[in-house]
């Protein structure tokens, strides 16, 4: 894994991770250039993946053994064979973080554009560019980076990757029945536990094309849901970053309890019930009302259930 890293590592990263807080229109060519480079050196390979993905197996793997500790480390692929050697793209080196980064600060690449070149998901992106983001404000402010530790874990969980294995959602539908139907035929009279002419049970080897549709379907599904997946990732990314709802406090209420002001509490009002409709306001102490604040709507909108089921 190393070797085949250090023939393209060059080519990913024109210029040392660490210089690229000088940013200029050089660098801003530099990156570009080189993820035009990346692409076309391994556009031979991009269907290679797909290919040999069937080939893998899915369920529990072993992963590693520690025989000094004696611990087994074992793998649950949910992806059903469909990404193999899907632990790598959680491997990517901090040279290809910091490239991502730079493709998006310099370079003006959007996320699903350097989501697709690194071939990873886009939420792993987001991330990436995030904690880039922390990392090189830190250093701006004369903050002590752990550089050593650092270092060190790279080496420990193996993060040598230069791009990524194909990451995507995958879901799996389920292709035949759980059950079968017997007794079905039968008479008149009272009928006993296994009698009549037992019902049809379909197999879904009969059909021909029923793996294409199954697979189409499922990618279908899977394209649906990962839709809801970047955008909920999104909003609540920047609400973790502080971007949106600065007001709202994320304080423990059991461990802060919040002081009663002196002129007392306002309420949010809200409706409630069949046939009551309006928006929702601020009724103030002194009987008064507002709107609602976009960090208010935001508070309430981060309240209310998801109205689906979670996905894996």
């Amino acid at each position: 894994m190393e070797c085949s890293q250090e023939g393209t590592e060059d080519t990913l990263a024109p210029e040392d991770a660490k210089s690229s807080e000088d940013t200029n229109e050089e660098a801003s060519t530099s990156a570009v250039e080189g993820a035009e480079e990346v692409a076309g050196a391994e556009s031979a390979s991009e269907g290679t993946s797909e290919e040999a993905a069937g080939e893998h197996s899915s369920g529990w793997q072993l992963y590693d053994v520690d025989d000094e500790n004696t611990i087994v480390w074992w793998l649950l692929d949910l992806t059903g064979g469909r990404v193999p050697d899907n632990e790598k793209n959680a491997q990517l080196s901090d040279h290809a973080k910091h490239f991502m980064y730079r493709l998006n600060k310099e370079g003006g690449w959007s996320v699903p554009q350097i989501a697709e070149l690194f071939r990873v998901r886009q939420q792993r992106v987001m991330a990436v560019i995030a904690l880039k983001e922390m990392e090189i404000g830190a250093r701006e402010r004369g903050e002590e980076l752990q550089e050593d530790l650092h270092e060190d874990m790279e080496e420990v969980f193996e993060c040598h990757e230069v791009r990524g294995k194909f990451e995507r959602h995958v879901r799996l539908l389920p292709t035949k029945p759980a059950f079968e139907v017997i007794g079905t035929g039968g008479g008149g009279g009272k009928k006993k536990k296994g009698r009549g002419a037992p019902g049809r049970v379909y197999e879904s080897h009969e059909d021909p094309g029923w793996e294409s549709e199954v697979r189409t379907r499922e990618e279908e599904v899977a394209a649906y849901e990962e839709r809801i997946m970047i955008k909920e990732f999104r909003e609540r990314l920047a609400f973790n970053l502080n971007k949106v709802g600065q007001s709202i406090s994320t304080k423990s209420r059991a461990r802060q309890a919040a002081k009663r002001p002196k002129d007392g509490w306002s309420v949010v009002v809200r409706p409630a019930g069949r046939g009551v409709e309006f928006e929702p306001f601020v009724a103030r102490p002194d009987g008064s009302r507002r709107p609602l604040s976009s960090d208010e709507e935001l508070y309430i909108d981060r309240m209310k259930p998801l109205t689906r089921r979670r996905f894996l």
